[in-house]
């Protein structure tokens, strides 16, 4: 080994027999293996993150459509309530009318 100040060279029996450009193509083909991995790694991460998410999303969904449903039918029950309140009321007074005019009449015929 020769060694500069600014560089090292060397100078090694064992590198004689390597062929640089066949140890490039093999170091190229290992680099295009684990960018194809991890690049396949990373699809799968979003797609899990959106299924997921997308999921999230249907659930908060089904969540708000039945509390929607929940209230139309709390409404819907709540005016069916108030109306057959109303009718009762109605009702009531209507008998309540209708005995006064009873007793009116009677009232009437008692002075007669």
């Amino acid at each position: 080994t020769n060694v500069n100040d600014d560089t090292i060279s060397l100078d090694s029996a064992c590198f004689d027999d390597v062929d640089v450009d066949a140890w490039l193509d093999d170091l190229d083909r290992a680099a295009l293996l684990i960018q194809s991995a991890w690049r396949g790694y990373s699809c799968r991460a979003r797609l899990v993150k959106q299924v997921s998410t997308l999921s999230i999303v249907q659930i908060q969904a089904r969540i708000r459509a039945n509390l929607a449903a929940k209230r139309r039918r709390w409404r819907r029950e709540r005016h069916r309530r108030r109306r057959s309140s109303r009718q009762h009321e109605n009702k009531k007074r209507l008998q309540f009318k209708n005995d006064e005019e009873e007793r009116a009449v009677d009232s009437s015929d008692d002075d007669d």
